[in-house]
């Protein structure tokens, strides 16, 4: 906390701010540094990037454009080359993702922190960028990404089970419900681009049953 504190009097006094130069550092120098990082240095950069995002000194688009979608991705290519994934960098950006996109009041098991309301909704203003025509095309086009990894076998059940989670979550989210039906082209060409991602035909079900899961409530009690 006291180092998030002490970033933000920093972010205070550059002309342009942290924001930008994170991103850039996230998107080069930063990726090989991501990867390496252990659960105990996460738990403290988590707390760093969450509150550097409550105090408005980083924007949530950054955290997901530099970080989360990047792992995702990464993941996901690691998966298709039969490669080992960082089960612990997946969880982080996952429950990233969570707080920045998801999270509300009375928030529950992936939060990363101990919100109060103001927190919530400091996150909550600044995730509307996430849902303009610049940037949620970046969120649509990971959904079928989120669909394969949490249809394989290479990583854990808790982290496919999180994948799950948040995914189900964010089908369902009111915010992103409202910008899919404003969007529509960028939903089917997300979707539409299925055959680029994997050609398993049960993994294309699944990815239709994501899709229902987005336009409709569906039944998942089966």
């Amino acid at each position: 906390m006291r180092y998030s504190t002490f970033l933000w009097h920093v972010d205070q006094h550059l002309p342009n701010g942290l924001d930008e130069q994170v991103l850039t550092w996230s998107l080069h120098e930063g990726k090989n540094e991501v990867v390496a990082l252990d659960n105990d240095t996460w738990s403290i950069v988590t707390v760093v990037i969450l509150n550097l995002c409550i105090r408005g000194a980083l924007k949530a688009t950054t955290i997901l454009n530099g970080l989360v979608y990047p792992s995702w991705k990464a993941a996901f290519h690691s998966i298709q080359k039969g490669e080992q994934t960082s089960d612990a960098l997946l969880q982080t950006v996952n429950r990233l993702f969570h707080d920045l996109v998801l999270l509300e009041e009375g928030a529950g098991d992936l939060t990363s922190l101990p919100f109060d309301l103001r927190d919530i909704q400091a996150l909550q203003t600044s995730r509307r960028e996430i849902y303009t025509k610049s940037h949620f095309p970046y969120l649509c086009a990971n959904v079928p990404l989120l669909v394969a990894m949490e249809n394989t076998n290479t990583l854990s059940s808790e982290t496919r089970a999180e994948l799950a989670r948040i995914r189900n979550q964010l089908c369902e989210d009111v915010a992103f419900r409202c910008a899919v039906f404003r969007n529509l082209d960028v939903v089917r060409n997300a979707f539409g681009r299925w055959n680029e991602i994997s050609e398993d035909e049960t993994l294309g079900d699944r990815a239709v049953e994501a899709l229902k899961v987005v336009f409709c409530d569906v039944d998942r009690s089966e």
